[in-house]
């Protein structure tokens, strides 16, 4: 999430899990995130250099948590 020029980190990176022919995933849960914009960054490594895109994938959380569908 963004604060003004400020970087605010809620999910530390995390594993992705393998599926068929090499695709990966993950979930979000994002019921502990509060409303706002949330921007995700990509952290993959090869060749043992370690590459990182920015802002790959944006999303809004738009309510709070006892109004969402669980």
């Amino acid at each position: 999430m963004k604060e003004g020029n400020s970087e605010i980190t809620f999910i530390d990176y995390m594993e992705t899990n393998t599926l068929y022919r090499g695709e990966k995933n993950f979930k979000l849960d994002t019921m502990s995130l509060l409303p706002g914009r949330y921007y995700l960054d990509i952290k993959w490594v090869k060749d043992n250099n370690i590459n990182i895109d920015k802002e790959i994938i944006s999303f809004d959380v738009i309510s709070e948590t006892e109004n969402r569908i669980s």
